[in-house]
């Protein structure tokens, strides 16, 4: 059986992680619509989809970029 003080030290325990829960709650619902608007996603995993797909989409660009540049040099490292 719990005593007085350990009942409150327990309530005082739940009570925190209750407002914890609400806080973070509140913070995915913001990211959720912040998501909604700003890239057309409605979950978060359709935004970690959207993610790795701009970050290949990314990765083939700088791919892309240093291969342009080294036959830039290349072709006219004489001229610079």
């Amino acid at each position: 059986m719990l005593t007085p003080k350990q009942y409150q030290e327990l309530k005082t325990k739940i009570d925190g992680f209750q407002s914890r829960v609400s806080r973070l709650q509140g913070q995915r619902e913001e990211i959720e619509r912040t998501l909604a608007a700003e890239f057309e996603v409605t979950t978060i995993e359709e935004a970690k989809a959207l993610l790795t797909e701009i970050q290949t989409k990314y990765e083939r660009a700088v791919q892309r970029f240093e291969t342009s540049y080294e036959q830039f040099n290349d072709k006219y490292a004489s001229i610079l």
